[in-house]
């Protein structure tokens, strides 16, 4: 699935699963943290509303493709909760690492793995 302008639906999947995102690692860092409480109470809240809200923009695209849907919120989930969980020292790092990945996108898009075995 390619991004593009003609496409305004994908792209607002796109910002709706991206928003998701950030909601579970919301969570998730509020899980490390040991948070309880009103707060985590709205978290969850906000979260549970924002996957209504997002879900009918995903149910019209699984239509086209519901494996790459389903493969995008669990590695995003995946990823939101590894995030969370890494240290200070490792989220820094693996900042870099993220930095590096942008840098030669095109790269790591064609190479995949090979990519990364030969970045790290």
């Amino acid at each position: 699935m390619q991004l593009t302008k003609k496409q305004p639906e994908v792209e607002e999947l796109k910002n709706g699963l991206d928003l998701l995102f950030h909601c579970y690692l919301t969570i998730e860092s509020m899980e490390s943290y040991n948070l309880t409480g009103l707060v985590k109470k709205f978290g969850n809240l906000f979260k549970n509303s924002l996957e209504k809200a997002v879900m009918s923009g995903i149910d019209k695209q699984s239509l086209k493709d519901e494996e790459l849907l389903n493969n995008a919120i669990k590695k995003k989930k995946r990823m939101a909760y590894q995030i969370a969980n890494m240290n200070e020292v490792d989220q820094i790092l693996f900042s870099e690492f993220t930095d590096k990945y942008v840098q030669n996108i095109e790269i790591a898009r064609k190479k995949g793995v090979v990519f990364f075995d030969k970045l790290l």
